[in-house]
């Protein structure tokens, strides 16, 4: 394996590792946007059994989910996908034969300094977010309609039944067969 190859070999993975990390990033995201729909399908079910102090909950839960989603996961992940593409360049470079040194790790914020990360990142927090509202607005207008709906006094149905007395009959009527 001639030095070229060598090189070449460590571009290529680092660009595996560049398409390998961008296709856990989507099968993450869509299994977080399917997670909240299924809390909100189960809390929308179950609307009876919570108060509006299950709603604070829900806030601050919401609330620390999209910043954790932010500061663990969009800004590594973008600092990831800068770093692989930089060693791949670099490693591209050592096998054409041009002096190249070692690439330094990428800002923890290129997520939003760099303009091509910032509409990934921002794109993917504001999907996110909306899905979170959605869920509250669904979860909070259930609540307020088990609670309304138990607030409203239910009047018996009253049953009265008119008959004529001429409509009725001395006789049995005949069964049919």
């Amino acid at each position: 394996m001639s030095e070229e190859e060598k090189w070449l070999g460590l571009a290529k993975l680092a660009q595996d590792s560049f398409f390998n990390r961008r296709e856990v990033e989507w099968k993450s995201a869509f299994g977080l946007w399917t997670a909240i729909g299924g809390i909100t399908y189960f809390a929308v079910s179950n609307a009876a059994a919570l108060t509006h102090v299950h709603m604070s909950w829900f806030a601050v839960g919401y609330g620390l989910l999209w910043f954790v989603l932010l500061f663990c996961w969009q800004l590594p992940l973008r600092r990831g996908f800068e770093d692989d593409k930089r060693w791949k360049h670099h490693y591209m470079h050592k096998a054409e034969g041009i002096a190249s040194t070692s690439p330094e790790s990428a800002d923890y914020l290129v997520g939003f300094t760099d303009s091509r990360h910032l509409p990934w990142t921002l794109s993917q927090m504001a999907v996110t977010f909306v899905f979170l509202a959605a869920s509250w607005q669904a979860i909070d207008s259930s609540i307020k309609s088990v609670k309304d709906n138990k607030t409203q006094k239910i009047k018996p149905v009253e049953a009265t039944i008119h008959l004529k007395l001429s409509s009725l009959s001395t006789k049995p009527p005949m069964p049919t067969i």
